[in-house]
């Protein structure tokens, strides 16, 4: 049996209406943080995972992701700072300034 904790779930729907069903969670023994996505859009589940990334977190350390929406990003918070996955369609994304409001 694996062990789990810090998971979450979120369901994406893109505006070319595919579905996408997004799964996170930290793992015991291994330490890993694990984030899945499945295109649940598809009726055949042969190719359903789309996108899967590892990264080590300590079991005895919290950590939180979850989904930017609007911006197709995934965000994962921990006492050791903050990663940002892309998980849109381009190499590039722009990024606001909240303080003068420039790109």
């Amino acid at each position: 049996m694996l062990d789990i904790n810090d998971a979450s779930i979120d369901i994406y729907i893109s505006p070319q209406g595919s579905k996408e069903l997004l799964i996170s969670y930290k793992s015991i023994n291994i330490n890993t943080f694990t984030v899945v996505i499945f295109d649940i859009s598809q009726t055949s589940r042969s190719d359903s995972i789309i996108f899967m990334y590892e990264c080590f977190q300590l079991w005895e350390q919290s950590i939180t992701g979850f989904l930017i929406a609007d911006e197709s990003n995934f965000m994962m918070l921990n006492t050791k700072g903050m990663t940002v996955l892309n998980l849109g369609g381009s190499d590039k994304q722009r990024v606001l300034n909240q303080t003068t409001g420039q790109v």
